[in-house]
């Protein structure tokens, strides 16, 4: 996969890295948020990594963000996926690997934060945008967009505010007794200020 689109996406601005199922492949990956990787580096992996996954590298100068709807239940992650679009506008890119588990991708300040099963991913994360889900076999697609119709300042921007307000109507939204990646209430994630 990444021997077919990755020069392409290069092209269009996204800083992109291969990546074995989700784990990256370049030891210093994370470098690549603040400085593209150049067209022989591209060209290189190509060479070296062509089956491989492309991995977007998020944060950092370019300002992407992710937010990434980890939950199993489709009504409830369609209704998640409507409060972020209620907040924050409609998102042209949004990625599916495990269905109905989603990723929206936003440009804005540079910011890590969770509330229950929505993550906010920036600055020293990556995600799939093309290949092959590890737990599904199957390819990651997306529902009218990718990567390959948008540069990344066409992407809407988000807010410390709007954040704020999402993290409040999705602590609303979902019962209480639902739990977190780590098996604690809702009521105990994680939050961190923009970076």
């Amino acid at each position: 996969m990444f021997g077919k689109y990755s020069e392409q996406l290069h092209e269009l601005g996204w800083n992109i890295i291969p990546v074995h199922g989700k784990r990256p492949l370049i030891t210093y990956w994370s470098q690549y948020s603040d400085i593209p990787p150049s067209k022989s580096e591209i060209r290189e992996w190509c060479n070296r990594y062509a089956l491989e996954n492309i991995g977007l590298v998020l944060g950092g100068m370019s300002d992407i963000v992710a937010i990434d709807i980890d939950v199993d239940d489709e009504d409830r992650a369609k209704d998640l996926r409507a409060l972020a679009e209620q907040t924050f506008g409609e998102s042209p890119i949004v990625r599916y690997g495990r269905h109905p588990r989603l990723v929206m991708l936003y440009r804005g300040m540079q910011i890590r934060t969770s509330v229950g099963p929505v993550e906010f991913l920036s600055t020293g994360r990556q995600v799939v945008i093309f290949g092959q889900h590890p737990l599904t076999k199957k390819a990651y697609y997306y529902e009218d967009f990718s990567p390959l119709q948008y540069e990344p300042l066409d992407l809407p921007l988000i807010n410390q505010h709007d954040v704020t307000k999402y993290r409040s109507l999705v602590q609303q939204y979902l019962p209480i007794t639902y739990k977190n990646g780590n098996g604690q209430p809702i009521g105990d994630t994680d939050f961190f200020d923009a970076l």
